[in-house]
């Protein structure tokens, strides 16, 4: 067994911190809302934006109703992202929520797909959804439940397109999926 490298201890250590202090009348959704929202919070950690940030707020964007949303709002309150202060907005469409370095969608979206990923080409932006298989139709990173256990896949071709780099920490962490061509 490969040893394991101080990224990857600091976050399983955050991860299970973070499960033992959630409350325990949490109904199962807002539960795996809070792992969503640190989960997106890592990711910020893990992955290197290409444009150097020149707005002095690292945005997270969250679309559609999430129970991960009041989970990053507590995130927010108190940490940073490269130093810098952590905002999170939400709205009902993509138009709303540009610019920001990370978009968040939620499955009553997958329908705008096209349209999300319009908005996003050529900006150096993370792309995750809420949607398992979706990292294999451009996007960054999407959510998985495998047999209980929350799990991401990524996509680097994604990531690649929008200037993005994951660390190999993360890439360690993921489910690696190989995008499809659909033609476009």
């Amino acid at each position: 067994m490969p040893p394991i490298t101080k990224p990857i201890l600091w976050l399983t250590l955050c991860l299970v911190l973070w499960a033992t202090s959630i409350c325990a009348q949490e109904s199962d959704e807002q539960r795996l809302g809070s792992f969503k929202a640190l989960f997106l919070y890592n990711f910020t950690h893990y992955i290197k934006w290409s444009e150097p940030d020149t707005s002095g707020t690292f945005i997270i964007a969250v679309l559609g109703e999430s129970s991960a949303y009041a989970s990053l709002l507590e995130i927010a309150a108190k940490r940073k992202v490269d130093g810098l202060p952590l905002r999170i907005k939400t709205a009902a469409t993509v138009e709303e929520l540009m610019p920001c370095h990370l978009l968040y969608f939620t499955s009553e979206h997958v329908g705008e797909l096209e349209n999300i990923k319009r908005h996003m080409a050529g900006k150096s932006a993370l792309l995750v959804a809420d949607v398992p298989g979706l990292a294999r139709l451009g996007v960054g990173i999407s959510f998985v439940l495998q047999q209980g256990k929350l799990k991401f896949e990524i996509s680097q071709q994604a990531l690649e397109r929008a200037g993005l780099k994951a660390s190999s920490q993360l890439l360690k962490l993921a489910i690696l999926t190989d995008e499809q061509d659909d033609g476009g």
